[in-house]
């Protein structure tokens, strides 16, 4: 069965979008169904590590959507390896009488309690693997009816497209990925960025820089437009930073916002990013202190602190007085004396502006909201 002008209008068009849909193949799976007139078709991923992605689509007279049929399909793939999936050759098309031995009683349970059970009596089956140490099985089933030296025809055929899609999700699972710890250590860290145009203009920001400007009443950032400050005259001082930056490649900074205090840099130009990331890019980053408590369990961890001296090291490093500190914490003050002498101690810092620079500098600001 060779692909044809519709199905690849149809059938390949849904494989390559696939990736990038919010539920990544299901079109392709169910356009799929109906076109080798399958009762269940399906996609399995299995990443490095064991983590394992599965979709499932049903024919459309069955109602669709996964099931209990789909969980026990599912379990063709499990950590057992009932069928030996991780051994299949890449590319190649097998059906289920490839994958069984009926001399096996194992399989042959298998064969009984899962594949029959499940509507899948006839099964092809089609791996391919990424770069990465992925590996990909299409698959397609129906109860009885026997598939034909077409349907592994077709299957074959998807095999280039397959590793390219599965190349394609890969990379965008990866990009969500790496987009996440970033988000999550920018906002730990009380930092997030934002890219101008030239002529001043937002064209994008992160999820942190927008919660960040959000916390200031009359400051706004929306694509496309201006930054709107509270002060008309830090308005136009921004515009002046955007535009010298744009001119002359320098670096740039200014204060949003004293109270909370927001910082902008406006990072030096680099020719060899303009393709990817054009424009100004800027770090925004708050600067007033971290908080006190939440930093506590990594403060203990990194320095030997004990839970109240931790508790302490965080008020104070919150730029408190020793005597603000203790009232917080429910101290005396020469129950805190005696704890801060511990401190510097343990931390090797002599007073409580080298204790500040000592935890702004290390990973437990991180431990942050």
């Amino acid at each position: 069965m060779a692909l044809t002008r519709s199905d690849e209008t149809d059938i390949l068009a849904s494989l390559h979008a696939g990736p990038h849909e919010d539920a990544p193949w299901r079109v392709f799976l169910e356009r799929l169904c109906r076109r080798l007139a399958a009762e269940h078709a399906g996609l399995v991923i299995s990443f490095p590590g064991g983590e394992v992605q599965r979709r499932f689509a049903r024919a459309a007279t069955q109602g669709g959507g996964p099931d209990a049929t789909a969980d026990r399909l599912a379990a063709l793939f499990g950590p057992a390896d009932p069928l030996r999936l991780c051994q299949l050759r890449n590319g190649r098309v097998y059906g289920l009488a490839d994958l069984l031995d009926p001399a096996d009683p194992a399989q042959a349970v298998v064969m009984r309690d899962l594949a029959l059970p499940a509507g899948a009596g006839q099964f092809r089956i089609l791996r391919v693997t990424d770069p990465e140490g992925v590996s990909a099985w299409l698959w397609v089933a129906r109860a009885r009816v026997e598939f034909g030296g077409a349907t592994g025809a077709m299957l074959s055929s998807l095999a280039p497209h397959l590793t390219i899609a599965l190349r394609s999700f890969v990379w965008v699972a990866q990009a969500r990925r790496r987009a996440a710890l970033a988000d999550r250590l920018e906002r730990a860290a009380g930092l997030g960025w934002i890219r101008f145009d030239a002529a001043g203009p937002v064209l994008d920001l992160s999820r942190s820089a927008r919660d960040l400007l959000a916390r200031i009443p009359g400051l706004r950032a929306v694509c496309g437009e201006r930054m709107a400050l509270p002060d008309p005259a830090d308005g136009r001082a921004l515009l002046r930073a955007i535009e010298a930056a744009a001119r002359t490649g320098q670096a740039g900074a200014l204060a949003l916002s004293t109270r909370p205090r927001l910082e902008l840099m406006l990072l030096a130009g680099d020719e060899s990013s303009l393709d990817t990331f054009p424009g100004i890019a800027a770090v925004l980053r708050r600067c007033d202190g971290p908080g006190a408590g939440v930093m506590a369990g990594p403060l203990a961890s990194l320095h030997g602190l004990g839970p109240s001296e931790a508790r302490l090291t965080a008020e104070l490093a919150a730029g408190k007085s020793l005597a603000d500190a203790a009232a917080s914490l429910g101290l005396t003050v020469e129950t805190a004396r005696t704890y801060s002498k511990r401190i510097f101690d343990k931390t090797g810092t002599r007073s409580q502006l080298d204790l500040i620079r000592l935890v702004l500098s290390g990973a437990a600001v991180l431990g942050q909201d």
